[in-house]
């Protein structure tokens, strides 16, 4: 599988993950490097399937700038270095995180989950870049900083802080809990900020057992009833992501805005 989209470290690393182990290394080695193996074979698959969205957005011409909610420093870098390459695709980013790993579980559903009993999803864990400084450098690389703002904190204290009249045209969405995924959701469909056509990833949608009890299936089937949207499946990547596209909400027409 060709490796050309990625970012030049992320390409590196691959390389030096996909070497062959000596019959002599020792077993602690041979874990390290299976693991390091399998988090960037995953990386890959986000950042192909990031790729192909902003490719989907460009193309089909869907209004409104580059959402990520739980921000990693390789996937950022994936939208940023597509946008330096495409000048005549103005968007911008907007990029939300604590940059605190988990929060401890506070709904029900997260309490209850296989990955939080089990300590996978522990507070503090999962913590992608862990200062803003950092992923403002790496983006900055690719783009001046007046094309991306980087939301530090909470969503529910962040989310409000959003510009009125913001349209987005993809989300990618790596929160991992179901409350995370309820209050964003919520508050996108709430204020009508999601364009026609926009496509949104969800890179945990399988986890805990694939089941529609946790996480972001979960507040995906009640947000999309409350709020009456019409969408459709779009495909999956990587062992257990999937993607959807946003079409309206029965019973209203968009409000198009200029993206």
């Amino acid at each position: 599988m060709s490796d050309l989209r990625l970012p030049t470290s992320l390409r590196e690393q691959l390389r030096e993950a996909e070497g062959v182990p000596g019959a002599a290394e020792k077993p602690m080695n041979l874990f390290k490097r299976k693991k390091n193996r399998y988090r960037l074979t995953v990386d890959r698959a986000y950042a192909e399937a990031i790729e192909m969205g902003l490719y989907y957005v460009m193309s089909a011409a869907v209004l409104g700038d580059i959402a990520e909610f739980g921000t990693h420093g390789t996937t950022a870098v994936v939208t940023a270095e597509f946008l330096s390459k495409h000048p005549k695709f103005k968007r911008n980013m907007a990029l939300f995180d604590s940059f605190q790993g988990f929060p401890p579980p506070m709904a029900a559903p997260d309490i209850e989950c296989p990955h939080v009993v089990s300590g996978a999803w522990a507070k503090g864990t999962s913590r992608g870049v862990s200062m803003v400084v950092d992923v403002h450098r790496m983006v900055l690389k690719w783009i001046p900083a007046e094309r991306f703002r980087i939301y530090d904190g909470w969503y529910e204290d962040t989310l409000p802080q959003i510009p009125k009249n913001t349209t987005f045209s993809l989300l990618i969405m790596d929160c991992c809990f179901y409350l995370s995924h309820y209050q964003v959701l919520n508050y996108l469909f709430s204020n009508r900020m999601l364009a026609e056509g926009c496509m949104i990833l969800f890179s945990d949608w399988n986890a805990n057992r694939a089941s529609w009890q946790y996480g972001s299936r979960k507040a995906w089937g009640e947000m999309t009833q409350r709020h009456a949207v019409n969408y459709e499946y779009a495909g999956n990547y990587a062992w257990g992501s999937q993607k959807f596209i946003v079409h309206g909400y029965r019973g209203d027409q968009w409000n198009h805005r200029k993206g």
